[in-house]
């Protein structure tokens, strides 16, 4: 297994545009923690209906490429 020295990364200048990113994906994630606590039946719906598409979709692309075959 690798290792990765981090100490490498506290010496190396970053670039604001990069930095910005971090903590706006450090923002979401927060928000995301947050919604959790607060919502979880409704993400848990959320997360159900997503499921059902995805299938639906693929199952969809799945009968289209079948029948292309044929």
């Amino acid at each position: 297994m690798r290792s990765f020295d981090y100490s490498r990364l506290y010496n190396k200048a970053w670039d604001t545009d990069i930095l910005n990113l971090v903590a706006k994906i450090h923002e979401c994630k927060g928000r995301q923690d947050l919604f959790i606590r607060q919502k979880p039946v409704e993400l848990d719906r959320l997360v159900e209906i997503a499921k059902i598409q995805s299938t639906e979709a693929s199952n969809k692309m799945k009968a289209s490429s079948q029948q292309a075959l044929v």
